[in-house]
């Protein structure tokens, strides 16, 4: 599975090359877009992903997330630090619980979507990523309007 990650992150590799010049919500989503055309071309490594992510409670399944899930918590740090930085984000925000989180829910959009819609990792899998984003965007309460009566 290593060899795996390291080869899909050579893949994604030049999309990362100049992460700011583009806001983290279109930088996700271009990954998301990128980790999908390298399950097309990698069908064989679409079905191993599949087949760990059936069975959460199996020995491979756990070592997976305890090998990559610190990277993807930090490589997200990293991209919310940028986004506070540039002013794209609320400088407020807990980046430490905000990494942890989006982390998380990346695993648990594909798990969504491969057990509730489709079984077939492909661009179809865009409608859902964009509904993640708009929540991570625009969250889920009603915005209040700035101007006042």
């Amino acid at each position: 599975m290593q060899l795996v990650g390291e080869e899909k992150l050579n893949y994604m590799s030049p999309l990362m090359q100049n992460p700011d010049n583009q806001d983290i919500f279109t930088l996700i989503r271009a990954m998301y877009i990128s980790g999908i055309q390298f399950v097309v071309a990698h069908p064989e490594y679409a079905e191993i992903s599949k087949r760990i992510l059936e069975n959460k409670n199996s020995p491979i399944y756990q070592e997976m997330m305890d090998q990559n899930l610190p990277t993807v918590y930090d490589f997200f740090e990293t991209l919310l630090n940028k986004a506070i930085e540039n002013g794209s984000l609320r400088p407020e925000i807990n980046v430490k619980l905000l990494a942890y989180i989006i982390a998380s829910l990346n695993t648990l959009v594909i798990e969504y979507y491969i057990d509730q819609i489709d079984q077939t990792y492909d661009e179809k899998m865009m409608v859902t990523v964009d509904q993640f984003i708009d929540f991570l965007k625009n969250g889920i309460g009603r915005q209040k309007s700035t101007l006042s009566a």
